[in-house]
């Protein structure tokens, strides 16, 4: 079964259909610059809020991704002890899940990071940079292609937070994986909205990779193997 009772597959398409129809509203309109415009003060060119600030920047960053390493390192060292103990039975199953998503969905999408060359906002005109506002199914125009190639678009933090929508497994019955897919999304979207507040994301940035995350862990619940007592 899929992550809220409904089956796998089914999430699959749903996941997939969200991420190809965020694509194409978020290409054919400016919602991502009207949305980033709330974060952005024309008057002192600057973000509403500073990326050096200590407690949020603990908190939403380097805090909780510290908090996703240790997961996925605590996942992965129990797993090596169950393999002689056997101790976790039809909880196994979830576990490898888990720490599989917590590896595969960040580097998916860092490894598509490195590819979009999408700039950040704080990269464009009109929030304090130079590049002209691109995403990631536009064109650059002439002239206008920097040299290096940006790493802005999907947003990686944020991959992190909704890889643990792998915890749905874990839930008892539909009630309980609503309310932790509940809880999940809404890390995962603070860790998002950090980011665009200081200008390093757009909103589309973040829900490509809440769907990214979803569609990932929906295909390792339909390919990793069930245990026959499952």
């Amino acid at each position: 079964m899929g992550m809220t009772g409904t089956p796998s597959c089914r999430w699959i398409v749903l996941s997939a259909i969200g991420l190809c129809g965020s694509l194409i509203l978020f290409h054919w309109t400016d919602l991502d610059i009207r949305v980033q415009q709330f974060f952005y003060s024309e008057a002192d060119g600057a973000w509403v809020w500073s990326a050096s600030e200590p407690i949020s920047r603990f908190l939403l960053y380097d805090g909780v991704k510290a908090l996703l390493i240790v997961v996925v390192l605590s996942a992965l060292a129990v797993l090596i002890y169950d393999k002689r103990r056997h101790f976790l039975g039809a909880r196994r199953r979830p576990l490898v899940i888990l720490a599989m998503s917590l590896l595969i969905v960040p580097f998916s999408v860092s490894a598509l990071k490195a590819t979009t060359n999408v700039p950040c906002p704080h990269d464009i005109v009109g929030f304090g940079g130079q590049l002209p506002h691109v995403g990631v199914l536009d064109t650059w125009p002439s002239g206008s292609k920097p040299a290096q190639r940006l790493r802005c678009f999907p947003a990686g933090h944020a991959s992190g937070g909704f890889a643990l929508l792998a915890l749905v497994l874990f839930g008892r019955d539909r009630r309980e994986k609503m309310l932790i897919a509940l809880g999940v999304l809404v890390l995962g979207w603070a860790m998002g909205t950090y980011k665009m507040i200081i200008g390093d994301h757009f909103l589309s940035h973040t829900v490509v990779s809440m769907f990214i995350g979803a569609l990932l862990v929906s295909c390792l619940d339909k390919f990793v193997p069930r245990d026959e007592s499952d």
